[in-house]
Parts: C-alpha cells; sequence; structure tokens
C-alpha cells in the first residue's frame, strides 16, 4: 500500500491553521497597510491614465495601467491576509494573470501608436513621472513598514517550499 502523499500547500495550510500565534493585530495592521497602498495606487492610476491620454502618452498610460495593477495586487492582498496558503497562492496566480494581460494592453496601444503615431507632451510626462515617483517612495516605505512575521513557524512554512 502506498503512503497518502500530502501536497505542501495542504501542509501549510494545516500548519498555518493549527498554528497557535496572534495573528490578529498583524493582520489589521497590515490590513490598513495595504488599504493605504491601494488607495494611493488607485489614484495615481486615474491620475496617469487621463494625463497620458491627453499628453498621447504610452509611457504614462503603461505607468498608470502598473499603478492599476498594484492597486490589485494590494486588493487581492487585503483579500489573503489572514487566510491560508492555498488562498494566498491563488491570489499569487490570480495576480500574475492580470499583470499579463495589462501588458498586452500596453503592447497593443504601442503597436497602435506605431502604426498612427502619436506626439506625446514631455511637460506633462515629466510631471506627472515625478508625482509617480513620490508615490512609488511612500509606497515603498510604508510597505516596508508592514508587518512581517505572522507567527514563529513562517521560517518552517518557508521550508516547506523547497
Amino acid at each position: 500500500m502506498k503512503p497518502k502523499r500530502t501536497s505542501s500547500v495542504s501542509l501549510k495550510s494545516k500548519r498555518i491553521s493549527d498554528c497557535d500565534c496572534s495573528i490578529e493585530v498583524e493582520s489589521r495592521q497590515q490590513g490598513r497597510v495595504l488599504k493605504t497602498l491601494l488607495a494611493i495606487n488607485a489614484a495615481m492610476f486615474v491620475i496617469e491614465l487621463v494625463t497620458g491620454i491627453l499628453a498621447e502618452s504610452t509611457g504614462l498610460i503603461a505607468d498608470s495601467l502598473d499603478m492599476l495593477a498594484d492597486a490589485v495586487v494590494y486588493g487581492i492582498g487585503l483579500y489573503a491576509v489572514g487566510r491560508t496558503a492555498s488562498a494566498k497562492i491563488r491570489a499569487a496566480f490570480t495576480s500574475g494573470y492580470f499583470q499579463i494581460v495589462l501588458a498586452l494592453i500596453v503592447a497593443l496601444d504601442v503597436s497602435r501608436r506605431t502604426v498612427f503615431g502619436s506626439d506625446p507632451e514631455p511637460t506633462y510626462m515629466m510631471l506627472i513621472g515625478l508625482i509617480a515617483l513620490a508615490a512609488n517612495i511612500v509606497c515603498l516605505t510604508l510597505d516596508r513598514q508592514a508587518p512581517r512575521r505572522w507567527c514563529a513557524h513562517e521560517s518552517e512554512l518557508d521550508l516547506l517550499e523547497e
């Protein structure tokens, strides 16, 4: 009789749910940070998309879609906070597929502009680019300050992935 195989995902899920560590407080803190990051990226998405369309800038439109992708990732992260490892893995795959779709949209816009031409407005591009840089620095700072360790068993979970 063959021994029953358990996937690392189900093992990790079981380990996380069996953990007696207190993750409530850190999950709430992480949720607040993710909401802030989501708001910043969503606002920058709108600002860059509108300016990119008005300035005829594929660069700004592409960066706006990157901000949208970040906002979606943070939204999916909010969903995943405090959930099982398998839910987090599904969330990560969803984020990856969304990134691929956005890359295809940018490639289509570049192709369209190659065929029909465009004359981007450099002043808008530089101004909004600097604002986007500031937003990214704020997000990076907030992200680095977010709680990382959910429980003492996290290092064991990392070992299960290998």
